[in-house]
């Protein structure tokens, strides 16, 4: 394990949600709503009724999740992924799992596999005062775009943010080298 590394809880929370056919949030997990929290995100305590493609801003990660749905509810067979989660001083891993559930629902269940903890990125704190421009972080492997995808780390580096006034919003899409190994 690596020096920074912080094992994961021996009793992980998982963190659940179903969605309909119609692709509307139906149901959370009993933990949601303390994730929520915890992640500094409490406006996400109760997401019944919302639409998952509202969440979604990026074109090729909204194809690709339809595309994993379609796939789910066809086959009738579950896929798992490796994600990240990553806060201002942690890098989280974690495990993605999405199964049928009943009447074209699907059902969503993670779980932290691994926890590094790093030297806080400003970047990712969701209170910081943002300018109008956009940076690209892939919601797989939190690489960032900077002409080409780079950790995060490097990512601020390379494009100076912390020499800005205010720090870029961001929104999560794919890289292509994600999106190439996740197309189901």
């Amino acid at each position: 394990m690596m020096e920074n590394a912080v094992p994961p809880s021996p009793f992980p929370r998982v963190v659940e949600y179903v969605i309909d056919a119609d692709d509307l949030v139906l149901q959370t997990g009993a933990d949601w709503a303390e994730v929520a929290v915890d992640n500094d995100a409490p406006e996400l305590r109760e997401i019944r009724g919302i639409d998952l493609f509202s969440a979604i801003s990026d074109a090729n990660l909204g194809e690709l999740w339809r595309m994993i749905l379609a796939s789910v509810r066809r086959t009738q067979e579950g896929q798992t992924f490796d994600l990240r989660c990553d806060a201002p001083s942690l890098r989280r891993f974690i495990e993605l799992d999405v199964r049928p559930d009943e009447n074209g629902g699907v059902r969503f269940s993670s779980r932290e596999t691994r926890v590094e903890v790093r030297e806080p990125i400003p970047l990712l704190d969701r209170r910081a005062e943002r300018n109008d421009s956009l940076l690209l972080v892939c919601a797989w492997c939190a690489r960032v775009q900077a002409t080409t995808w780079v950790p995060i780390e490097d990512a601020v580096a390379r494009l100076m943010l912390f020499e800005q006034q205010l720090l870029p919003r961001i929104s999560h899409g794919i890289c292509p080298d994600c999106f190439a190994k996740t197309m189901p």
